[in-house]
């Protein structure tokens, strides 16, 4: 990965990914953390809001389908990678980038139109973060049943 502060590097992946969940992230970091080697790294960076429209386009012909999905659905994607993923290999990526994109984000607005209306000065993750953190985390337990006990969640 380019160069990240000691603050980055001292993390293990799932510490990584619940730093990138909790809050706003450089966009220069979140370029670093593109090259990561754990795919849900890459699919926390490809979801975040500070992620820049050429990080995407990279993470858009990643090799997991769960980071195009992300790229999918995430504001900052441009139209043409959007039409690229339509004709994705995975039918979930193709939904998200289909069906999907226009809700998922129509739903992040209006949440955080209520966390900046109701919650003035704080910064918060819309619930679809959540989910998504949930079926990550679900998905790598599945894959790893050790993983909970090597990295403590």
């Amino acid at each position: 990965m380019d160069e990240l502060s000691k603050e980055w590097t001292e993390l293990n992946p799932m510490e990584t990914f619940n730093k990138i969940s909790e809050g706003p992230v450089d966009a220069n970091i979140l370029s670093s953390l593109a090259l990561s080697d754990c795919w849900f790294i890459r699919q926390a960076v490809a979801y975040h809001p500070n992620t820049q429209p050429e990080v995407l386009t990279k993470l858009s012909t990643d090799d997991h389908y769960l980071v195009r999905s992300s790229v999918a659905i995430n504001g900052n994607t441009t139209k043409e990678v959007i039409n690229s993923l339509k004709n994705d290999s995975h039918e979930i990526v193709i939904d998200y980038a289909k069906d999907y994109r226009d809700d998922f984000l129509r739903l992040v607005k209006q949440q955080n139109e209520f966390f900046a209306v109701r919650h003035p000065g704080i910064w918060s993750w819309p619930s679809s973060w959540c989910r998504l953190r949930k079926i990550v985390l679900n998905t790598i337990k599945e894959k790893d049943p050790d993983f909970t006990t090597t990295h403590g969640i």
